[in-house]
């Protein structure tokens, strides 16, 4: 599924970058990179990796994406971010259409389905390309013009701004943590918003979605172990309900028409059982006073309703 987080601004602490980073490894485990002030750095399993590579201590611009590899190896090469041409950006998402949209655009197969965005884009200069892709799309990048470019259209991503420019993270936790969690925000979906060197919203384009959905299209916990979270030995009989619970993937709740569900007080509610029930849980395993058989299933119920809250 991935994380990615970005940055844009006067200047942004490594640390407090490298700890979103590593939260959005729930996402990942594959293999880490990132793009800062013009260097890229990549490294396999989690972001910590990246840490002996680096010397920087701030950055202006910061693009990171923790890889879940679908298609092509899982290698540091295959790991976002891609450089194509002018363009330097990451992916998260399933593409299922990219062979065609690559077929029709007269371009060559690429052995990860992410390549394809920045291909399409480095030779057509079109941002309305993004629409063409099917499947579960968020693209970060930036290019030669040192702004960034943040796209969202079904898979989860959060942003915050302060005085110093504006952070984006796929995990909203991290951000709740860091920031004040009452100015934490969705990224509004189906624009490409553009952001100046200073953190300033520049534009928004609005990107109509041209590609046709495809039915029974493969989901990204089909592609192999998922290694976040501690869920690869039941993700295998997740149903698509379940699915759509863990990742928001396919916005199958419309959040701004549910006020009620998704109040404070609801939030409030939810963290407040959530943790009652899994410290009750813990203390049942710890005394042995549960079945085996179900601890698997209670255990994959508490990181649903765990992702339902704070993801």
């Amino acid at each position: 599924m991935c994380g990615i987080v970005a940055y844009i601004g006067e200047g942004a602490n490594m640390n407090k970058l490298m700890f979103m980073m590593h939260d959005n490894d729930n996402r990942g485990g594959h293999s880490a990179g990132l793009y800062t002030d013009g260097k890229i750095y990549k490294c396999l399993d989690d972001s910590p990796n990246l840490l002996s590579l680096m010397d920087e201590t701030k950055s202006q611009l910061f693009i990171g994406h923790t890889r879940y590899g679908t298609h092509g190896n899982k290698t540091a090469e295959n790991t976002h971010p891609y450089t194509y041409g002018k363009y330097v950006g990451v992916h998260n998402g399933v593409l299922d259409n990219y062979d065609e949209v690559l077929t029709d655009h007269e371009l060559e197969s690429v052995d990860v389905d992410s390549k394809a965005i920045y291909s399409v884009l480095k030779k057509t200069d079109d941002y309305a390309t993004l629409g063409s892709f099917g499947g579960t799309i968020n693209a970060v990048f930036t290019q030669s013009d040192g702004q960034l470019y943040v796209y969202r259209r079904n898979n989860p991503l959060f942003r915050y701004r302060d005085e110093t420019g504006i952070y984006f993270s796929s995990r909203r936790e991290c951000l709740d943590i860091l920031f004040d969690e009452d100015k934490v925000k969705e990224v509004t979906k189906d624009k490409l918003f553009i952001y100046s060197p200073t953190g300033e919203l520049v534009d928004s384009v609005k990107i109509p979605v041209t590609a046709i959905t495809k039915i029974n299209s493969k989901k990204w916990y089909e592609y192999g172990d998922y290694m976040g979270n501690g869920t690869a030995s039941i993700k295998s009989s997740w149903t698509e309900a379940e699915e759509n619970t863990w990742n928001r993937s396919f916005n199958v709740l419309d959040t701004n028409n549910l006020p009620e569900l998704y109040s404070e007080d609801y939030y409030n509610c939810m963290s407040q059982g959530f943790e009652s029930v899994n410290e009750m849980f813990k203390n049942m395993k710890e005394f042995n006073s549960i079945d085996t058989k179900d601890i698997e299933k209670i255990q994959m119920f508490l990181d649903l309703v765990e992702q339902e809250i704070y993801v």
